[in-house]
């Protein structure tokens, strides 16, 4: 696995069967801005100073994959996030006459079609690729119209269901930290504060059914660029004493919020052209067991099949209406 320096990396060089190749590109060590979360302002938009790092990066990216493929015994090269890593791969494996499988994951392929520049490489990446694949068929059409050419393959993620058996006193503990009794409805949401998330709407919906249901509490795990002013929305709305903003928290924590959660939200949006292709929460949240509400967008429909409200058990009379 190629993959940026992180300063906050830590992990061993081998773990489970994966060799981590850390290429370093920035001259401090403690900047290291080149990734996902770190990247995109909002979820959505790269932040302007990367435009100008973005030559050193893939100088760095291309010379570290070129050492390490030319050791040999190696297949195929797999690149995830097109935007980024597309051409970095696309060249790699051309070199050394291995084919190119690209994985997409949702907000490369909106970069993708926003920018004409980033379009472009995109395009000359997903033409040389032997195999496409994505958590939904909404991102394959898209890839489609992108220039994808060689195999395009429908791959769900997937989730560990024992990892998400949480005992239940571990449960009950986490829900007495949050304030929570056994006589209240948990809503959870999960993910990055972001506006792509819709968690906005989620605290509108929480603050409109506390009337007929004042037993609701809602708690958000996550951080990102929108918390200041989901805080202002909760405070907004008079809903401070039932919703938690717990921030981020660490993997391995992620299985007991949702087990403390009778229901799990996903709200996500269309935002500007972006969409979610298949939140792993909504995933994760059925290998734990619960519920899940989540809107019609991007690759959530082709997971949650619709049901009753009555199926919830929270006894909500209310008819569903469209997102």
């Amino acid at each position: 696995m190629l993959l940026p320096r992180h300063r906050e990396w830590s992990r061993p060089a081998s773990e489970g069967g994966i060799h981590f190749h850390p290429y370093r590109y920035s001259p401090v060590s403690s900047w290291t801005p080149w990734g996902f979360s770190e990247s995109l302002e909002g979820g959505v938009r790269i932040r302007k100073p990367l435009y100008a790092l973005a030559p050193l990066v893939v100088a760095a990216a291309l010379s570290k994959a070129h050492a390490v493929l030319s050791g040999g015994g190696f297949d195929l090269v797999h690149v995830h996030w097109v935007a980024a890593n597309g051409p970095i791969g696309a060249r790699t494996a051309s070199r050394h006459g291995l084919p190119l499988v690209v994985t997409l994951h949702g907000s490369d392929v909106a970069v993708s079609e926003r920018s004409r520049a980033i379009g472009r490489a995109t395009r000359w990446s997903l033409s040389r690729a032997a195999a496409v694949t994505a958590p939904s068929g909404d991102l394959l059409e898209r890839a489609g119209r992108l220039g994808a050419r060689g195999l395009l393959e429908r791959v769900p993620y997937g989730a560990d269901v024992a990892a998400f058996d949480v005992p239940p006193d571990a449960v009950d503990a986490l829900r007495r930290r949050l304030g929570f009794g056994p006589e209240h409805v948990v809503v959870a949401g999960v993910g990055r504060l972001i506006p792509l998330k819709g968690f906005e709407y989620l605290v509108d919906a929480h603050a409109a059914a506390l009337a007929s249901v004042p037993e609701l509490r809602l708690v958000l795990v996550g951080d990102g660029d929108g918390r200041r002013a989901l805080e202002e929305r909760v405070r907004a709305q008079g809903v401070s004493d039932s919703v938690r903003l717990v921030g981020a928290a660490e993997r391995r924590d992620v299985p007991s919020y949702l087990g403390a959660a009778d229901v799990v939200a996903v709200p996500s949006i269309r935002y500007g052209g972006y969409v979610d292709g298949l939140p792993n929460v909504a995933l994760e949240a059925m290998a734990a067991g619960k519920p899940v509400v989540g809107s019609r967008v991007g690759g959530i429909p082709e997971l949650v099949r619709e049901a009753g409200l009555e199926a919830l058990g929270a006894g909500l009379d209310v008819a569903p209406e469209e997102p």
